[in-house]
């Protein structure tokens, strides 16, 4: 496994260092805020690169597999890293001399008038010049400019694959949710089959209650109406499942009509909390965040580059070319010559001036992004940790009153069914048992949505290879406005 290297922490803690062009001092700024020691709570499993591995769930796996390879918007981060690749080379090609290949064909007429022996009258001449040469250019890079936008054209390219590694962190976390989210209604469906065939028996016992004039129509009616209830939930829960079926395909790149998945509606135990470590770590391995940093040092290095603006150029031309009148001689005659120009500023009004004030506010609301991008990071570290905690005490109050709701059904049942409960105490615990068993079910998803929204908080990435290029679309297989 190639392991990437991670950031010391000196470089991302302490305060970022502007460095002025054309000069020995440096301006420091203070770091942008400070950083705890701990966080509130911490388990003792080793994370994983994958962190949905350590959920051990095969069919997630799966997902998260074909998400990888077939999401278009993780194939648009992999296009926009390309593009930052190519903007790169760009901003370090002035680094190099240019070397421009000319040739010319210049046919040119003269007009005069002269006195002869017939009075006089124009005269009109012709002539044809062809040339062939070679002309290199180079600017010296005096005063580090184009060096400072070379620089910074790399960390917007490191800072471009730290978004992607984001966008599939962002990509992950998205299909997991959805992924549990539908196991869960898969499992509300199931759970309203049941308890639709559980109050169906109840309905029966009523009414063989009824037919012996035990009971009122009024209990019939009630039972009835709590089965079309648990009825009606059951179609809702079917919309859902539908709907979180298409949502999944788009996540995954598929087609709605292919949104077929193999879930049970099994939710899976809660893995061991995984190790947090310490809060200057989570900053050297959250991509975000690392993005951010990338971001205020570019800009550092944008600054440098309009201070040099400011500064005189020096430019060095080289040429090496032939011209004649004919193309028989063209090569017979040969001119290099070199060249130097010195341009400096003198008026622009203020242009300059103003690109270096800019490119320091720009630099400073970069910083203040850093600052906010560990704040959030840490934040969402912290939230997922005290949400998860609650959850599960949430959960397991809800068994504890679950396990006395049906000590209550049972007894209220038997004793109506020998005359001496009232039906309305029958239908209240009813009630109350499906109710707690569907909201179980959702406590329990949540619980494991909540440890999913940790490891996305907790998650640095894992090396990345582009997927397949999809074939090439024939002019049908999008259709057109007519």
């Amino acid at each position: 496994m190639n392991k990437r290297p991670t950031w010391p922490l000196a470089v991302v803690v302490p305060g970022i260092i502007f460095l002025g062009a054309c000069s020995t001092k440096t301006r420091t700024v203070e770091p942008p805020l400070a950083i705890p020691a701990t966080f509130s709570a911490s388990g003792e499993a080793a994370p994983q690169e994958r962190w949905w591995e350590a959920f051990e769930d095969g069919e997630l796996n799966a997902l998260m597999k074909e998400a990888m390879e077939g999401s278009f918007t993780l194939r648009s981060a992999w296009n926009r890293l390309e593009q930052a690749d190519a903007r790169r080379k760009a901003a370090g090609a002035p680094l190099l001399p240019t070397l421009d290949a000319r040739a010319g064909s210049e046919y040119g007429w003269r007009q005069q008038r002269y006195a002869d022996s017939r009075g006089g009258g124009p005269d009109i001449r012709s002539s044809r010049t062809q040339s062939v040469g070679l002309v290199a250019e180079y600017e010296v890079d005096l005063w580090g400019r184009v060096r400072s936008l070379r620089n910074a054209a790399s960390l917007d390219r490191e800072a471009t694959a730290e978004d992607l590694r984001t966008a599939a962190i962002t990509l992950s976390s998205g299909v997991a949710t959805t992924w549990y989210q539908l196991q869960e209604q898969v499992g509300q469906r199931e759970l309203l089959q049941s308890q639709i065939e559980i109050s169906s028996e109840t309905l029966r016992q009523i009414e063989r209650r009824f037919d012996m004039g035990q009971a009122a129509a009024t209990d019939v009616l009630q039972q009835r109406q709590l089965v079309e209830a648990r009825r009606e939930d059951r179609e809702r829960v079917l919309a859902e499942i539908r709907s979180l079926g298409i949502d999944l395909a788009i996540l995954l790149g598929r087609t709605p009509d292919k949104a077929q998945y193999g879930a049970s509606g099994e939710l899976i135990p809660l893995p061991p909390l995984p190790k947090e470590g310490v809060p200057s770590e989570l900053i050297q391995s959250r991509p975000d965040v690392k993005s951010a940093f990338l971001a205020v040092r570019a800009a550092d290095q944008r600054v440098a580059s309009a201070l040099a603006d400011r500064y005189p150029r020096l430019s060095l031309v080289a040429s090496y070319s032939t011209t004649s009148n004919t193309w028989r001689d063209l090569f017979d005659n040969w001119l290099a010559s070199v060249a130097g120009n010195v341009a400096a500023p003198i008026f622009d009004a203020g242009a300059r001036k103003a690109e270096v004030a800019r490119q320091r506010a720009l630099a400073a609301e970069r910083l203040n992004d850093y600052g906010q991008a560990i704040l959030e990071a840490l934040g969402e570290v912290e939230d997922a940790l005290n949400t998860e905690a609650r959850q599960i005490e949430v959960v397991a109050s809800i068994e504890r009153q679950l396990a006395l709701a049906r000590q209550v059904q049972d007894r209220t049942l038997g004793q109506y069914l020998v005359g001496s409960e009232d039906y309305l105490r029958v239908l209240d615990s009813q009630l109350s048992v499906q109710g707690l068993e569907r909201e179980l079910l959702t406590a329990r998803r949540d619980m494991i949505l909540r440890r999913v929204d940790l490891c996305r908080a907790l998650a640095g990435g894992w090396e990345m290879k582009p997927a397949a290029k999809p074939e090439p679309a024939t002019k049908n297989d999008y259709p057109l406005p007519l």
